[in-house]
């Protein structure tokens, strides 16, 4: 909470407060007492007041993918939710302030946050004065600039009192928090962090032969190899049924993400979005090259994901910027110490390391390196 004085109001006020006590001293009389206790009493009434209008006020937010003409009739809900946007993709967004009081609200200013998100349609600082009962609805397009989990829209409010001299800023009462997912890169384009690696996955060759399918069966899909038809199966079923790789073949290439603790600070928005916007591009290069990798996830604990069909990128690429988080116990020494018991046998480890983004983020482990602490959770 931020108090902000108008100065000159203030000034005006202090004036006036000392001639009436001048007065009062030196003129007795019901008449330059009243003046007295009437300006004494002016800053208790402001403060009552603004109480009276903070209980008063009600705020209420939603996102929806999409523009506001193809989500319109639909309900305002509840706030504290979150919602899955993309970079760069306009949205739907509605902002409600409501006056549930019986005073009414002489100024009430929003504060949009504007530097993770831009906002259309919709002021900076939003000012509107509403009655008692009387709601003011706006429905707008919001675009993310980053990737990541953070918040925005309505970031706080400021409440100005009845008689003009001072301001009161207070936080939004509910922060609204998106997910958004990075921009899908270019198809045409191959990640620039693969080029230092270019002699490294050149000597891979990750692609499944007929030998390394299992056992495991699904329906089959146009773009499947005609060898791995399970021929027996499909002419006892009547539908043709592929065979599936197994998935210790699969994991030829692997790929480490080590995430550093973020805050909702512009900085660490930065250079969480160009993080994931990495991950993402090197998982959909290799799953359009049609090389399986297995990913190593820190959310409190590692979990194993395997990109190996767009099937799977899909999920991986929507859960990325919710799942990637910092483990706080785990340094250079024990990373290093976890990969080795972890490795793909014969495979190449790629290290995804957020504090290496002056490299591009992307680097080999080398197994016989010792661990440093730089760019340790």
């Amino acid at each position: 909470m931020r108090i902000l004085p108008y100065r000159r109001m203030v000034a005006l006020y202090l004036a006036a407060l000392v001639l009436s006590v001048v007065w009062a001293s030196f003129e007795a009389g019901p008449l330059p007492f009243m003046t007295l206790y009437t300006l004494l009493l002016l800053p208790v009434a402001s403060v009552v007041y603004l109480i009276a209008v903070n209980l008063s006020i009600r705020f209420h937010q939603e996102v929806s993918p999409g523009l506001p003409g193809e989500t319109a009739g639909r309900p305002v809900s509840a706030v504290m939710r979150e919602h899955r946007l993309t970079k760069g993709e306009p949205s739907s967004y509605q902002l409600l302030v409501e006056n549930v009081g019986i005073l009414p609200f002489a100024r009430v200013t929003l504060c949009m946050e504007t530097e993770r998100a831009q906002l259309r349609g919709i002021e900076a600082e939003q000012e509107l004065a509403l009655r008692p009962g009387e709601r003011w609805q706006t429905g707008s397009e919001i675009v993310c600039r980053y990737a990541g989990t953070y918040e925005v829209g309505l970031q706080s409010y400021r409440l100005e009192d009845c008689f003009h001299l001072f301001r009161v800023e207070f936080p939004a009462p509910a922060p609204f928090r998106v997910i958004v997912c990075p921009a899908l890169p270019d198809e045409n384009v191959r990640p620039p962090e693969l080029d230092v690696l270019q002699n490294v996955l050149e000597v891979r060759t990750p692609y499944l032969e007929e030998s390394s399918l299992g056992n495991d069966l699904r329906e089959y899909r146009a773009g499947d190899s005609i060898r791995r038809i399970h021929w027996k199966n499909s002419a006892r079923t009547g539908t043709l049924l592929t065979r599936l790789p197994e998935p210790k073949e699969m994991q030829r290439m692997q790929v480490v993400m080590i995430p550093e603790p973020v805050t909702d600070a512009l900085p660490d928005v930065v250079r969480r979005d160009k993080y994931l916007e990495a991950a993402v591009a090197l998982a959909y290069y290799f799953c359009r090259q049609k090389k399986p990798v297995l990913f190593c996830v820190p959310k409190g604990e590692i979990r194993e994901k395997i990109v190996d069909s767009f099937e799977t990128f899909r999920a991986f690429y929507e859960n990325l910027p919710d799942e990637v988080r910092a483990i706080d116990s785990m340094d250079g020494a024990k990373w290093n110490e976890w990969i080795r018991g972890h490795s793909i046998p014969d495979g190449t480890v790629l290290l995804l390391r957020e504090a290496d983004e002056a490299s591009g983020f992307l680097s080999v482990f080398d197994a016989f390196a010792p661990a440093t602490k730089e760019g340790s959770e």
